[in-house]
């Protein structure tokens, strides 16, 4: 009996607080998302002001960038994904990325990032603005 509270009192924490421990689906994962923090740092250490990416169901992504370091300078990148066994595979531009993804406390984490190269960005995080 005790061992059954204890998954009662775990799925209800889950529930309430945003965890989760099941494998996200493709349509938890389309909208848009604004990245908060690059290797564990906000985004503005790395010099950019937003990075926002939206997730289409057609398979398409867009991932567009602003910094402002020297001025401010915007990029759009597309591309495609897919989702899999807890894994987006992304091809945007001529780069392919395969990265673990993992949703908590409101936020959607890559490991690495769908689009800078891995040895720069190995975790980047998003929180869902629509």
């Amino acid at each position: 009996m005790k061992k059954y509270k204890i998954a009662v009192i775990m799925g209800l924490f889950s529930f309430m607080f945003g965890c989760s421990s099941s494998e996200l689906n493709k349509s938890e994962l389309i909208g848009k998302w604004d990245c908060v923090k690059l290797n564990d740092q906000p985004i503005k250490e790395h010099g950019f002001t937003s990075i926002q990416m939206e997730m289409f169901s057609n398979d398409s992504v867009v991932i567009i960038t602003t910094m402002n370091t020297f001025g401010e300078v915007t990029t759009k990148s597309k591309g495609t994904w897919s989702i899999k066994n807890g894994k987006v595979k992304a091809k945007i531009g001529a780069n392919y990325i395969e990265s673990i993804i993992e949703f908590s406390d409101g936020l959607l984490t890559f490991t690495p990032d769908l689009l800078f190269k891995s040895e720069t960005v190995k975790k980047s995080e998003y929180k869902k603005i629509q």
